[in-house]
């Protein structure tokens, strides 16, 4: 129980992180009075992109780091995981930002460290559950 509150920690600066993105949305919305989808506008569609792909990775990667927690792992390993992983989320907006939703070397970089730490997460919580139950 000792690593909760650095999940805790981790939990509370992403979803800062996906509180900006939405309230980016919100008001490039109405900065060009579109309520409803992106009306081809560029610059708000990328930005829909941009907390969409956070929303779709980041609680599942969180929920993974809690179980890595809750499983055992040390406060050095939820700090690395969680430091990298708000990394990656910023680094993958910038990219996605900056490059109008094309190729981007921050792009793939956020997108890939995020994946490669989920995997990791998944072997962790693997392991432990073995180590627990053979």
């Amino acid at each position: 129980m000792a690593g909760l509150p650095i999940i805790g920690l981790y939990v509370s600066l992403l979803a800062g992180w996906l509180f900006y993105l939405g309230l980016r949305i919100a008001n490039m919305r109405k900065a060009h009075q579109i309520g409803m989808g992106d009306k081809e506008n560029r610059i708000l569609a990328v930005a829909i992109r941009v907390h969409g792909n956070a929303i779709e990775n980041v609680p599942i990667s969180l929920l993974l780091l809690l179980m890595c927690s809750l499983s055992g792992a040390s406060v050095y390993f939820l700090h690395a995981v969680g430091v990298a992983l708000l990394l990656s989320r910023i680094s993958h907006a910038y990219g996605m930002t900056i490059s109008g939703g094309r190729y981007s070397i921050f792009r793939l970089l956020g997108i890939l460290v995020n994946w490669l730490l989920m995997l990791l997460m998944i072997g962790v919580n693997l392991f432990y559950y073995l180590a627990a139950y053979s």
